[in-house]
């Protein structure tokens, strides 16, 4: 066997039992360690150059694809796991609030950023106020009304230079929102981790477009009709539905596991609650996407 068919073969095999076990939580970390073992690729490259002609050459390249594999997956994994984790420093910390909540009766969230942490939790009297740490967290905030719809627009600003030094690769954004209006959130991210409870506000549409994530979304009944639009790739999803809500979800996935409580197989790719037909509150869920993982829960 050459020497190449090892590498690729061992890190394909690495990438996949990683994968794995990553996605059924039987390993917990946040590979914070790969920014110091890094530089054993140039122990590789030596290695491989000084047994170019001998046996040892096949065992080297064997144990390099298995440690490139780590180091990728390692690195995918702190992105969205080590963003989590808030600093104590002032300087990476803002604050952003308005006042003043609008007279209207709708309104739309319009989301986009890059890696990081991501959070919509408590309420405000006002009309939204974020809390946003980091040293990428550079966000452009804006809002406006337009007729009978207030507009918020979250915006990281890509003129970032991506400085990778443990606690400085961060970009957290915790959102607070008033739950007077009705709301539309369409919210679009890289690799992340998002957790967004959105049980006490009317919602009536959600969009979400993310890539390499691990997403929570809290559901609540507050409106009659909500229309929930995923697009994900390699994506943890996890959605929390109200017991006294009827639930349909649409889903053309490739590779995927799936929880679906309270809601039965009607036909490939369709699902729903027995009551869906007669209940007043009704969630319908559109997802589509790659290797995933979906958990639809009720509480």
């Amino acid at each position: 066997m050459k020497s190449r068919q090892l590498f690729w073969g061992f890190f394909f095999l690495t990438i996949g039992a990683l994968t794995f076990a990553y996605k059924y939580d039987w390993i917990q970390s946040n590979y914070e360690f790969i920014w110091n073992i890094w530089p054993l690729i140039f122990v590789f490259w030596g290695s491989l150059i000084i047994f170019k002609d001998s046996f040892i050459r096949h065992i080297i390249n064997l144990l390099f694809g298995i440690f490139m594999a780590v180091l990728l997956f390692g690195f995918i994994i702190y992105i969205f796991n080590g963003c989590e984790i808030y600093t104590n420093s002032t300087d990476d910390y803002t604050e952003y609030k308005q006042d003043q909540l609008p007279e209207v009766k709708y309104a739309s969230l319009n989301f986009e950023s890059g890696a990081g942490y991501f959070e919509i939790d408590n309420l405000t009297d006002k009309f939204y106020e974020t809390e946003v740490r980091g040293a990428l967290a550079d966000y452009n905030i804006d809002s406006y009304t337009d007729d009978s719809t207030a507009y918020l627009e979250i915006k990281l600003d890509g003129e970032n230079d991506i400085d990778i030094d443990g606690n400085k690769f961060i970009n957290n954004l915790r959102l607070h929102l008033n739950d007077k209006p009705v709301w539309d959130f369409n919210l679009n991210f890289g690799a992340a981790k998002g957790r967004f409870d959105l049980r006490n506000f009317r919602t009536r549409n959600i969009s979400i477009k993310t890539g390499a994530s691990d997403v929570v979304v809290r559901l609540g009944d507050k409106y009659d009709t909500t229309l929930m639009d995923v697009e994900m790739g390699a994506a943890k999803l996890t959605l929390y539905i109200p017991e006294n809500s009827a639930c349909s979800m649409k889903s053309d996935l490739f590779l995927v596991s799936r929880y679906l409580e309270g809601i039965e197989k009607i036909n490939p790719g369709y699902y729903k609650s027995a009551n869906y037909d007669t209940a007043k509150k009704k969630i319908d869920i559109f997802i589509k996407g790659g290797i995933s993982s979906i958990n639809l829960k009720r509480y």
